[in-house]
């Protein structure tokens, strides 16, 4: 089998950032493996060679793979307190409008809900807290 051969030059920050974008997949896609019952596959070979070469440059590649986990570790807070927030407020919403709610346009809700997410959305994240334990470190929407 024949290969075809690519060159590339990157500073070392490029490297960095390469190396993020892969292990980043990499996390993500065991994660989905394992909430499906799957297991584990090897590391990617890229990631190997690229880690090599990050090392060979002085870069602390294990510093990197926990930067990246973090990363992924907020964003998914964020979703799932933005998620919850959201839809607490939308309840909460519809619940004190009660029946007048029913001939009420959408959009009018959605802007009724939207002004209390602003309004509560410590409150709703602090709930999360007490309702399941979890510590982020979600921030006020502005």
């Amino acid at each position: 089998m024949a290969f075809s051969f690519s060159s590339f030059t990157f500073t070392d920050d490029e490297l960095v950032e390469i190396l993020e974008g892969l292990l980043m997949r990499a996390v993500v896609e065991d994660e989905l493996r394992e909430e499906e019952g799957l297991e584990a596959v090897s590391r990617h070979p890229l990631i190997e060679k690229i880690g090599m070469i990050a090392k060979m440059k002085g870069i602390a590649v294990e510093g990197v793979e926990m930067k990246v986990e973090d990363e992924i570790w907020r964003q998914a807070w964020y979703a799932i307190t933005d998620e919850f927030a959201w839809r607490r407020a939308r309840e909460e919403t519809i619940a004190e409008l009660g029946d007048r709610a029913q001939g009420m346009q959408e959009e009018r809700i959605e802007h009724l809900a939207h002004q209390r997410y602003d309004r509560r959305f410590n409150e709703y994240v602090a709930e999360i807290e007490r309702l399941y334990g979890i510590r982020g470190t979600p921030k006020k929407r502005t």
